[in-house]
């Protein structure tokens, strides 16, 4: 008898192991809507690279310098690199990086160039020590004597797997009591109107069960436009439930402040499988509408958190790889 039991178990365990790699490696039927057709190579050899002033072109078409003050807390990482660069594009002269190193610039980079981030200022501060970053956020532009209107706030230690109670104190020092301490010396100044925090989606779209058949029928499907799911589960990882009282102090603030959601990115399987990217000049822009927002017309969007997302059209990874394939045998 335990002969067949043993048997009995391993067909069961085989059963889903089979049954979990389809899933896996198959679209949820709510994203078959969105899937883009194939670009075709003949139109992939006619796609060029925009130089730096086709870019600052963009920008500038949905709002004009503003000539403020503004301070990138985290200004060296990938998000923060491209709202300083976006920032730069658009014509604001004052423009400052804070961050604990200083933002790599790739080699073949011109230093002429109207986004080079060799034209922003670099303060080296920490977000965990508040005397650290007040200092920095405080600190004149220059001979100019004035000081940080606008602060956009990237910085985050993104530590998704860890889960166990006693490594949360290292996002918590960054992704909480940091919010905190920028918040603070922000608010502290009296010259800043415009205080833009980037947040997670992974805060409010529902995270993936990797060990889920979706017998029992698929999850909330895509999100888009104003649609959260209210019921959406949420991670105990420690980057998700610390973006989230850091997003949380933001929103309880006085004055000053603005949420932003960037998009979240779940590991997929399987050349069929699709995921919605956002282009990073797009995610650079986002930062500076709200924050001109902020000035403008606060009452319209003043502690409301905003999701970025690029557009809803998505590739499967497989259509992807061919056409970086394709693309860098012409680019």
């Amino acid at each position: 008898m335990s002969g067949w039991i043993i048997l009995g178990a391993a067909a069961s365990t085989a059963a889903y192991l089979f049954a979990l790699n389809k899933r896996l490696t198959t679209p949820d039927p709510s994203a078959r809507d969105y899937v883009a057709p194939p670009i075709s190579d003949d139109n992939l050899a006619k796609v060029t690279i925009p130089t730096p002033q086709d870019i600052a072109d963009a920008i500038k078409a949905h709002g004009p310098a503003t000539g403020k003050a503004y301070v990138v807390v985290g200004g060296s990482g990938l998000v923060g690199q491209y709202i300083a660069r976006s920032l730069l594009a658009r014509g604001e002269t004052l423009v400052r990086i804070i961050d604990i190193v200083e933002p790599k610039v790739a080699a073949n980079s011109d230093a002429v160039e109207i986004d080079s981030l060799s034209r922003a200022e670099f303060v080296q501060a920490d977000v965990a020590d508040y005397r650290s970053i007040s200092d920095a956020i405080s600190k004149p532009f220059g001979d100019t004597g004035r000081t940080a209107e606008a602060v956009i706030h990237t910085v985050a230690l993104l530590r998704s797997f860890e889960r166990l109670g006693y490594l949360k104190d290292l996002s918590h020092r960054v992704n909480v009591e940091g919010t905190k301490n920028v918040l603070r010396a922000s608010q502290e100044l009296g010259t800043v109107g415009s205080f833009v925090y980037t947040s997670s989606a992974g805060i409010f779209v529902p995270p993936a069960n990797f060990l889920r058949l979706g017998m029992l029928g698929s999850g909330e499907g895509p999100v888009f436009g104003d649609d959260v799911p209210v019921n959406a589960p949420k991670t105990t990882n420690h980057y998700i439930t610390t973006k989230l009282e850091g997003e949380k102090a933001v929103c309880d603030a006085d004055g000053i402040k603005g949420i932003l959601k960037n998009p979240g990115v779940n590991p997929t399987w399987g050349g069929k499988a699709t995921n919605s990217m956002v282009n990073a000049w797009d995610l650079g822009r986002a930062h500076l509408q709200l924050s001109d927002a902020l000035f403008d017309r606060p009452e319209d969007v003043a502690g409301q958190p905003f999701a970025i997302t690029g557009e809803s059209a998505v590739y499967p990874l497989s259509e992807l790889r061919r056409m970086l394939q394709v693309g860098h045998t012409y680019l």
